[in-house]
């Protein structure tokens, strides 16, 4: 047996000599500890060579794996024994190497200023081009050339981009939610179109789920009063949960409003912080457009800004998520 204590902990732990040079988990507070490797010396004739012989057949087993050119999908193997209560896992060095390599990038510029910095990836930029230009040019194409084909042809296009768009918004919160503080790189790969419609259609009916109330409400009364407020506070409030909901289910169950409360409830002082930051952000952009209204140049900008500013609130949302998955518990 070989006796070891736990870095981390100091717990005493007993492990039969077969398991040198193994990693395992600790009983106590499960953190990873190395088995010491044993001198071929400290064992009698018979086990010696037995053991040099195991340790060669492993050592050229290892070194004659080819190298893949994508890193595989698990990040270790399976081969598991227990031994007095401590969990021994076999742990190819090779495997362990790239999973190093794909941990979550860091900040390093402080939070509130890098998150405005989100969109600023060269995949983000260039889709922010595309949603943001090539609607104009749709809309002058219509004008130079008018008639309803032409037209029908421009909304189909016009669809296209939007479902392609919201598509990226989607993506940029579950890329966000596994670390990602960049906009995610997707030129490469285009997803499928039903895929896209189908992210586009599912937003639909999230927006008319929090915003639908509010807005017949207004469209029928043309009142601001107190149901107005309320039905305006419901749509601010439980919005961005349902959003968070939809992007990381990708299934009607977003749409369990016992999902929502809950996952508020048991994160409500940082969700209340998020709302609040959405709702500041809100008061910037209206305050943006109302200052420029009626101009057509700083109209064409204000798209850019509003599609940019959307991208960061795509990332503020996965980020929410990011540091929150295990108080959601999401089983996603």
């Amino acid at each position: 047996m070989i006796k070891i204590r736990c870095k981390n902990c100091d717990q005493k732990i007993k492990v039969p000599d077969i398991h040198a040079g193994k990693k395992g988990k600790c009983p106590k507070c499960k953190s990873i500890v190395v088995i010491p490797k044993i001198k071929a010396a400290d064992f009698p004739n018979d086990r010696r060579n037995s053991l040099e012989n195991s340790h060669q057949s492993f050592s050229l087993l290892v070194s004659d794996l080819p190298l893949e050119k994508k890193p595989p999908d698990q990040t270790k193997k399976t081969n598991k024994v227990f031994a007095n209560d401590f969990e021994v896992t076999q742990y190819d060095e090779r495997l362990i190497k790239i999973d190093q390599t794909e941990k979550p990038p860091v900040r390093k510029l402080p939070w509130l200023l890098d998150i405005f910095l989100y969109p600023t990836s060269m995949s983000g930029l260039i889709n922010l081009g595309i949603f943001w230009l090539l609607p104009v040019l749709i809309r002058v194409f219509t004008i130079l050339l008018p008639g309803r084909i032409v037209w029908l042809l421009g909304f189909l296009v016009g669809l296209v981009i939007s479902a392609y768009m919201y598509y990226y918004f989607m993506e940029c919160i579950r890329d966000s939610a596994k670390g990602g503080i960049r906009a995610p790189e997707n030129i490469a790969s285009l997803p499928d179109m039903s895929e896209a419609l189908s992210d586009l259609m599912e937003i639909v009916a999230c927006f008319v789920i929090f915003w639908g109330l509010v807005g017949f409400y207004f469209l029928f009364t043309r009142k601001i009063d107190t149901i107005f407020l309320l039905l305006l506070g419901y749509g601010i409030f439980f919005f961005p949960m349902g959003l968070l909901a939809l992007a990381m289910f990708r299934s009607t169950a977003a749409f369990n409003p016992f999902v929502w409360i809950m996952s508020i409830l048991s994160t409500f002082v940082q969700y209340c912080g998020l709302v609040l930051f959405f709702c500041i952000l809100g008061w910037l952009v209206s305050g943006i457009m109302s200052s420029f209204q009626g101009s057509l140049f700083f109209s064409f900008l204000f798209n850019a800004i509003f599609i940019y500013l959307a991208m960061v609130g795509a990332h503020l949302l996965g980020r929410f998520y990011y540091l929150n998955s295990e108080t959601l518990n999401w089983e996603v």
